[in-house]
């Protein structure tokens, strides 16, 4: 996108589609406006502690059609990571998803095939991701609806449907969209150490998002469904806690840190931590400005923040998780 505008890729005449912003009666940016609350939120955090974040999403989703009975790869559930075609059937949608959301500027990383493959006497569905590049929070507010929007489009084309639903069986893989987090202040990261490991400030960091964990869940997990999701065979959030190599974990360190790779001052953004709860019905302008708060808030009380993570760290023996699931969120 540039700026808020890009080329149709779906009009048959040639189109600029526009976002545009609220305002109030005086011109102004309208003050409970989604875009402006995460714009206060990005603006405090960088006041206070000179921290910008920047965030990557992997959206999730099913695309479904009618049962074709001379298939002759059907695969068989949660065991189609990453699989190419023949075997995965929609991989040419998924292509073509990549393709139209780069005419618009989006930047991807990549596609690929996800475990989900539901197969009924009528309904064949199979489950892809798509992978952005690290954009600001308010860049990646903007895409994630964009980039639902262009799957629904493209599957409409093929005579397919899409479903961003966070379960559409119970005992099926569900949809999520994790969220990967990196923050860089003086044009370097510090999420790690002199020695590439894990630093303190990204513990604060994580200390915070793990303190508010329930009120997070109002903006990242917003309907019934979404809590139908968390079930520990699947590789779903079970815990309220965060470690490297545990996927049932709220917030999980990706396995790229396990490398001993050094890029310490990188502006890639390659070292990241990853908040999985969230699903694609999440309100993404509210989610992220409540991220950037929660972060802050652990910047800001470092003690606490420290006390948290260190408390619901998966691998250790005092370890204080509590279970991640609708139960948590009564009083």
């Amino acid at each position: 996108m540039c700026d808020k505008a890009f080329v149709n890729p779906f009009s048959s005449n040639r189109t600029l589609n526009v976002l545009c912003d609220y305002l109030d009666e005086d011109g102004r940016p309208l003050n409970i406006a989604p875009v402006s609350v995460l714009r206060r939120a990005e603006e405090r955090l960088v006041s206070s502690k000179g921290l910008a974040l920047k965030a990557m999403a992997e959206l999730e989703f099913y695309v479904i059609s009618k049962m074709e009975r001379d298939m002759l790869f059907s695969g068989l559930p949660d065991r189609n990571y990453h699989e190419p075609a023949p075997f995965a059937r929609f991989e040419n949608v998924k292509n073509e998803i990549l393709l139209a959301l780069t005419d618009m500027g989006i930047g991807t990383k990549y596609g690929h095939g996800e475990v989900g493959r539901i197969v009924t006497e009528d309904n064949f569905a199979e489950q892809h991701e798509v992978e952005f590049k690290a954009q600001t929070m308010g860049e990646m507010a903007d895409i994630v609806p964009l980039a639902k929007w262009t799957v629904r489009d493209v599957c409409s084309d093929h005579g397919v449907s899409a479903s961003f639903s966070p379960k559409i069986a119970l005992d099926h893989a569900g949809t999520g969209m994790h969220i990967h987090i990196c923050a860089v202040k003086d044009d370097a990261s510090v999420l790690a150490d002199d020695h590439g490991a894990l630093s303190e400030c990204a513990k604060t960091m994580i200390g915070g998002i793990l303190r508010f964990a329930s009120s997070l869940a109002a903006f990242g997990n917003t309907a019934p469904v979404s809590y139908l999701r968390f079930v520990a065979p699947k590789e779903s959030p079970m815990h309220v806690c965060w470690g490297s190599g545990n996927r049932l974990a709220l917030i999980r360190i990706p396995l790229w840190w396990s490398g001993g790779e050094k890029d310490v001052g990188s502006r890639t953004c390659r070292e990241t931590f990853e908040y999985r709860a969230p699903d694609a019905y999440a309100n993404m302008h509210f989610l992220l400005a409540g991220l950037a708060m929660a972060i802050r808030y652990g910047l800001e009380n470092p003690k606490e923040a420290l006390r948290v993570a260190e408390a619901t760290r998966a691998d250790s023996p005092t370890s204080e998780r509590r279970p991640w699931s609708s139960a948590a969120f009564l009083p």
